[in-house]
């Protein structure tokens, strides 16, 4: 069964000029389009590929091998990109932004808040949102999920930030769109971890870290 809102492994069982189809096995039924631009160089019908599956902007059941921020499997904070007349656009790493109804709303919400957020899959079959109820143990949650946060910049920003343990607060804020005390615990969850280097002005991430 395909599921969406999950990452799953698929099979490539049919190759055309504009992606690949994949389906559970080579017999399979149900099937989901990886756009030509999303499969990995080599890829040839057979093949296993890891995937999250979606509805993209003409509702259409999609594939993609980049990773969201969220998936159906637990919670995650995201940033609200934009408010509308029908609730707030989350960036969840995709195309496709993540919608929270206003009714899913536990409190007023703004452009660039960072909120933490359960996805559903609602009534017509699309991935939505509800701002989740924090956990009893708020500040460790809130730490892990600053780590992670600062985890995606790294790649996004090729492996280096520019800001550390002496940038000034304004640096930190536009550069991570955190406070510093959450940019410092943050930094810190990952040195302890083991996945980062940092110094006075900048954190860099450790090669072997994917």
């Amino acid at each position: 069964m395909l599921e969406i809102g999950r990452i799953q492994k698929l099979i490539i069982i049919k190759t055309t000029e504009f992606g690949v189809y994949l389906a559970e096995s080579r017999e399979g039924e149900e099937r989901v389009l990886l756009p030509k631009k999303q499969v990995p160089p080599g890829a040839k019908n057979g093949d296993e590929i890891g995937v999250f599956l979606y509805r993209d902007s003409k509702d259409r059941l999609i594939a993609t091998v980049k990773k969201p921020y969220i998936t159906l499997d637990g919670p995650a904070v995201l940033e609200v990109k934009e408010i509308t007349g029908i609730g707030a656009f989350l960036d969840m790493g995709l195309e496709r932004d993540l919608l929270l109804p206003y009714h899913e709303m536990k409190k007023d919400t703004k452009e660039h808040d960072r909120i933490p957020v359960k996805m559903y899959v609602d009534k017509s079959g699309r991935l939505a949102a509800t701002q989740w109820v924090k956990p009893e143990n708020e500040a460790l949650f809130r730490v892990e999920e600053d780590a992670k946060h600062l985890l995606r910049l790294l790649h996004q920003k090729g492996g280096r930030l520019p800001v550390g343990d002496r940038s000034d607060i304004s640096d930190i804020k536009r550069e991570c769109n955190l406070s510093r005390n959450a940019f410092k615990k943050g930094a810190g969850h990952l040195l302890k971890a083991g996945k980062i280097e940092i110094s006075d002005d900048s954190i860099i991430l450790k090669e072997d870290v994917k």
